[in-house]
């Protein structure tokens, strides 16, 4: 009796066991998820190791690919991640998936909840889902802008982050314009399903900028990046009418597609008097405010202005010891931009003007300016770097502002060429003429290759 009991106490410790390692071995099923199916919804997407977007990826699935959902739960970013497992590659994985990236086919979880635009944070490739987004250097509006994108353009998803706006921010990287760029853009921007019929041009000749202003035929746009090129047709391999600057304004005349797909605007623009139109992509152009607020007048956006003196230097800011961005002369034409009070206690003025094709910005005394152009016959004087002593004279000696110039026989750009000198050359001024072009060219002398050359440069091609 003794041995059948201590036999019954063997073979129920066994059985007891046995079924704790059975359980052990089971799942763990959440009783609103187990026994149903997700369908990968977006053409790719990450199945991580824990629910986390920070976690290390399993193994990416494509569009429609099919996974068992064995339990869920609440992931480090606050929402719904499942635990799934599937067949991958003759395998079987296991891993999480943010629930909103798939569709459910048991309606007792319901359906998958998605945030706000849509922007499937986990999916590696997302588009712009706004006529135009700028892209920041941080997940803030203001933080510096990278680029701007266009809506349908397509950015690699790099991660996810919480911006100082409490909003949430996708970290991404893109090509544009041949460039590999990173930066942020706002989740809700983006959206992880190519927006249909986003490239063709508006109707009505309108079109909408970066900075989601809507402008129309005949409205003044203003340059919004560092520096653009204004193309003769809709395209980048399109020939170059001008470079414009930030801040440069011009007048739309229409926009359309392009050969690369996207928008572009047509324009005009005045530059030294003579009147250009080209192509700037629309993403490059800003809708100029006909009212900005201060004490600046209204003429002080972009307006024309003619130096006075016979010669003026422009510097790179409003002091007479600041760099020499290039000599001006009587009668040349640049575009005001602002005033401030200079070092000096004097008024300088901020002006734009152009230089054989090249734009440049700097400061000049504002008395050296004036609305009108002066006459043939008026007072010299050298400003803006030197004491106000007039002086018909003209200077010593000078050095090459450009890469490189050439000097010629005589006073005017059809004469032969006697020599090209390169940027710093210093040159010996004998006399000063006024060429076939009505204007100032120096005689001048310098060594070249060893040698003493003479002959004639533009005066606006020297640093005096």
């Amino acid at each position: 009796m003794t041995m059948l009991k201590t036999w019954i106490r063997k073979v129920c410790m066994v059985l007891m066991a046995g079924l704790i390692c059975v359980l052990l071995l089971l799942p763990n099923f959440s009783a609103d998820a187990s026994g149903t199916t997700g369908t990968v919804k977006y053409r790719v997407l990450n199945v991580r190791k824990e629910a986390s977007t920070s976690s290390n990826i399993v193994c990416k699935l494509s569009k429609g690919t099919k996974v068992s959902i064995v339990s869920e739960k609440t992931g480090t970013d606050g929402l719904k991640w499942y635990s799934v497992s599937f067949t991958y590659n003759g395998g079987t994985y296991k891993g999480y998936i943010r629930s909103d990236l798939l569709e459910v086919s048991s309606s007792s979880s319901g359906s998958a909840q998605t945030p706000a635009g849509n922007t499937a944070a986990d999916a590696d490739v997302l588009y712009v889902n706004y006529a135009s987004v700028k892209v920041r250097e941080d997940p803030s509006t203001s933080s510096a802008v990278v680029s701007g994108l266009l809506r349908d353009h397509a950015v690699d998803v790099r991660g996810t982050r919480t911006g100082t706006d409490g909003r949430q921010w996708t970290k991404v990287s893109f090509t544009k314009d041949g460039q590999r760029l990173h930066g942020y853009i706002r989740s809700d921007l983006l959206t992880a399903t190519k927006p249909a019929g986003a490239a063709s041009a508006p109707a009505d000749n309108t079109v909408v900028n970066n900075t989601g202003y809507t402008a129309e035929e005949g409205d003044i746009l203003r340059v919004n990046a560092s520096a653009v090129r204004v193309r003769k047709e809709a395209t980048e391999s399109a020939g170059v009418v001008a470079n414009l600057l930030q801040g440069d304004e011009v007048k739309l005349k229409s926009v359309k597609t392009g050969a690369d797909g996207r928008q572009w605007s047509k324009v005009s623009f005045t530059i030294n008097g003579t009147k250009y139109h080209g192509y700037i992509r629309s993403d490059l152009l800003t809708k100029s405010s006909s009212s900005s607020g201060g004490s600046s007048s209204s003429d002080e956006n972009s307006d024309t202005r003619y130096i006075t003196a016979s010669a003026v230097r422009i510097r790179s800011s409003a002091s007479t010891s600041s760099d020499v961005i290039a000599n001006l002369l009587r009668g040349d034409q640049v575009s005001f931009r602002s005033v401030k009070t200079g070092e000096d206690g004097k008024e300088w003025s901020k002006v734009s003007f152009t230089i054989n094709d090249t734009r440049y910005r700097g400061y000049v005394h504002s008395d050296c300016l004036s609305r009108t152009k002066p006459s043939d016959n008026s007072s010299s004087t050298v400003s803006s770097g030197t004491t106000g002593s007039s002086t018909a004279a003209p200077p010593s000696s000078g050095t090459v502002r450009l890469s490189v110039i050439n000097v010629r026989q005589s006073a005017t750009t059809s004469s032969g060429i006697v020599a090209k000198i390169r940027q710093g050359t210093k040159v010996t001024i004998l006399s000063e003429t006024t060429g076939s072009d009505g204007r100032t060219w120096y005689s001048i002398s310098c060594v070249h290759n060893g040698n003493t050359v003479k002959g004639y440069v533009r005066s606006d091609l020297l640093n005096l």
